[in-house]
């Protein structure tokens, strides 16, 4: 389990790899590096999600049921468990903003997983404390310098609701951040 708290924001936009594209828009093509390859260079890694966004934060860009879901969140804390089964990811943002992601297997640096799990807005943001259910995401993990991290995440297949799966929600959220 890794437990971070000095932590920024970076990550990317909208990708291929990451994002089911569900309203069939065309958006920048990403792909992890190839798994031969046993370095993550720069240019492996995806550009700022919101470069707005400080350190110690939670960058999230989507829309909720056509309500826009953009913004930038103060974290609270991040750990990651790849030693059981399902791995897990928990991340704390904002006020009472939390997103739980679970998947099979361990996720290596540079590729992403398929994911599902649960969303709670915080509440200064839009769709103000209000629980979902991530029944179809990705997660992705890369190093990009000595001890710091870029966590990317996309919830594209949304339901509303405490008790998965609920009432399907229209839209997607991706989000990012980074820990050292």
């Amino acid at each position: 389990m890794i437990a971070c708290c000095t932590l920024g924001c970076s990550g990317l936009l909208a990708y291929d790899d990451l994002n089911f594209n569900d309203d069939g828009g065309e958006w920048p093509h990403w792909s992890p590096p190839d798994a031969a390859s046993p370095e993550i260079t720069p240019q492996d890694v995806p550009p700022p999600l919101n470069a707005a966004c400080v350190q110690s934060s939670v960058a999230l860009v989507g829309a909720l049921d056509g309500t826009k879901a953009d913004g930038c969140f103060p974290m609270s804390w991040h750990t990651m468990d790849q030693a059981s089964s399902p791995s897990t990811m928990d991340v704390e943002f904002g006020t009472e903003g939390k997103v739980h992601l679970q998947w099979t297997g361990l996720l290596p640096n540079g590729s992403s997983t398929p994911a599902t799990g649960t969303l709670k807005m915080p509440v200064e943001g839009a769709s103000a404390g209000k629980q979902f259910c991530v029944d179809t995401g990705s997660f992705a993990m890369f190093e990009v310098g000595v001890g710091e991290r870029l966590y990317v995440f996309n919830l594209s297949k949304l339901s509303s609701g405490a008790t998965c799966p609920g009432a399907a929600v229209t839209g997607s959220l991706q989000g990012d951040y980074r820990t050292q």
